[in-house]
């Protein structure tokens, strides 16, 4: 699995490359918190449930990007790990568990805020044994 950020004038862009719907997705989430901060001091000291559904595939992705947003925004929880339990095409929904800590600006790198995540450029692409997600967000 492997994620990269993808430049632009006014938003920043992911671009994850998986196995599997589910560790795409998984990734997406990772990917996310390490644009508003260094992920690499935090630690998977509690989990929490995250659970989106959507009409499609890239209407579930927005919706789970945003949840995944909601969690930082209203507890500070910042994730470094996601289990992907379940994820069904249809309807498309998905259940997970993500691990972290909360963000503590005493000890951890502020970096971009995310306001909110677009359908431009979003892209749900599966093909046998890969997967290639794409969203940008708005900062």
């Amino acid at each position: 699995m492997t994620f990269r950020y993808l430049e632009h004038t006014a938003d920043i862009g992911v671009e994850v490359v998986a196995p599997s719907l589910r560790a795409a997705f998984a990734e997406a989430g990772i990917a996310l918190f390490g644009i508003m901060t260094d992920t690499s001091d935090f630690k998977p000291a509690r989990s929490i449930r995250i659970t989106a559904t959507g009409h499609d595939m890239k209407s579930l992705l927005y919706a789970w990007l945003e949840e995944l947003i909601y969690a930082f925004d209203t507890s500070r929880m910042v994730l470094v790990r996601i289990d992907v339990e379940k994820l069904s095409l249809g309807p498309p929904a998905i259940e997970a568990t993500g691990w972290g800590e909360t963000f503590d600006p005493a000890r951890h790198e502020p970096r971009t805020g995310v306001k909110a995540v677009t359908y431009h450029r979003m892209q749900v692409e599966e093909s046998k044994g890969r997967c290639i997600l794409r969203y940008f967000v708005d900062i």
